[in-house]
């Protein structure tokens, strides 16, 4: 059980007296850690759910290195049941109250009702909230995992609460199809009668957090299980006939625009890969530790259009891993319409080996 204590100033700002964690935002790791005692609330109530998104990372891996604030689950239970367990959540717990979000709710033919839950931050003594998403449906995944709650950040007494997860191979499909951004993803705009919405910085999440599984990934039958899956389903809430194809098409283009920088083909390609900047300067503020430039960001797309190339060929051997006594001028590229890509040689990171290997599929050798 997380205790009492992991929402107190002097634990979270102690985390600061760490080198490694020096730069963190602690009202971003108060909002983590609320995001996660919610989570533990919801189970202890009886809720049976699955626990997925960025969140639910954070069980995977015990040092989190990116702060992920809401809590997205999928149930099979009904709205009436959830915001009754909400309601006592609130009469005995950290947070204080709730609020409906019904104009998102149910939009779109989405099956998701969005909650707020709102506490008193320890940290600045204002009113802050947990968002939670509910998306009222049966279980998408290939393979589920029953993990203790438990990571660096939170103080326990011990007994951990175990928590149904999606796998790393399943998750890696779920965040994939988030990742098409034309499709079926999160989208750049959203635009409205009155205003643009732009969602740079949750596509940067994605890209993050999928050059991180990249490296995690053990088995491609189930990736491609769970992504053809919630394509599936993602397509139907939106009354389209996007195939696995045209998506995986979708976030292999979308990867491409990132290698391309400020070249890109056309003004609205620029508009869009100006947001990915903008998106990346906005997600520093959600590290808890390293640092993600547009460096860093040009490999983590290498390796999600190699992920997305592989499920499209329905190649389910090993993803490549890079051998640190090959020269990188082993893997220049000499494709005329590819061969910008040889300046990633003298990136900090290994960008051309993931981008070589993408290119080979595109080119087909």
């Amino acid at each position: 059980m997380i205790l009492p204590e992991s929402f107190s100033q002097e634990w979270i700002q102690s985390f600061r007296k760490q080198k490694q964690y020096s730069k963190l935002d602690p009202i971003l790791l108060e909002k983590m850690i609320l995001a996660l005692s919610l989570t533990e609330f919801l189970k202890n109530e009886g809720l049976v759910f699955i626990f997925k998104g960025g969140t639910s990372l954070t069980l995977h891996f015990n040092e989190p290195q990116r702060f992920s604030i809401d809590v997205d689950i999928i149930t099979e239970s009904t709205k009436e049941e959830i915001e009754s367990i909400i309601k006592t959540i609130c009469s005995n717990s950290v947070f204080s109250r709730y609020e409906y979000d019904s104009v998102r709710s149910f939009s779109n033919n989405i099956p998701k009702a969005h909650f707020k839950l709102f506490y008193t931050s320890q940290i600045n003594s204002k009113e802050n909230y947990v968002l939670l998403d509910v998306l009222f449906e049966d279980n998408p995944y290939k393979n589920i995992l029953s993990l203790p709650l438990k990571n660096v950040f939170l103080k326990t007494d011990g007994n951990h609460t175990l928590i149904q997860i999606p796998s790393i191979d399943s998750i890696t499909g779920d965040k994939l199809t988030a990742f098409a951004p034309n499709t079926i993803g999160i989208p750049f705009f959203i635009r409205k009668e009155t205003e643009t919405i732009t969602k740079e910085t949750e596509i940067i999440k994605q890209l993050f957090d999928l050059g991180r599984l990249y490296d995690f990934v053990a088995n491609f039958e189930e990736i491609i299980y769970t992504f053809e899956n919630i394509t599936i389903k993602e397509s139907g809430y939106r009354k389209e006939s996007f195939t696995a194809t045209n998506v995986l098409d979708d976030i292999v283009s979308t990867a491409l625009l990132i290698s391309k920088r400020q070249k890109q083909p056309s003004n609205s390609e620029l508009e869009k890969f100006n947001l990915i900047l903008r998106g990346i300067n906005k997600f520093s503020n959600f590290l808890s530790t390293g640092s993600f430039h547009l460096d860093e960001a040009v490999e983590a797309a290498g390796k999600v259009a190699l992920l997305a190339l592989k499920i499209k060929e329905k190649d389910f051997t090993p993803l490549p891993v890079y051998d640190e006594k090959v020269s990188l001028k082993e893997f220049l590229i000499t494709s005329t319409e590819y061969n910008y890509m040889n300046k990633f040689r003298s990136l900090p990171n290994k960008s051309l080996f993931y981008w070589y290997r993408v290119v080979n599929y595109l080119i087909g050798s």
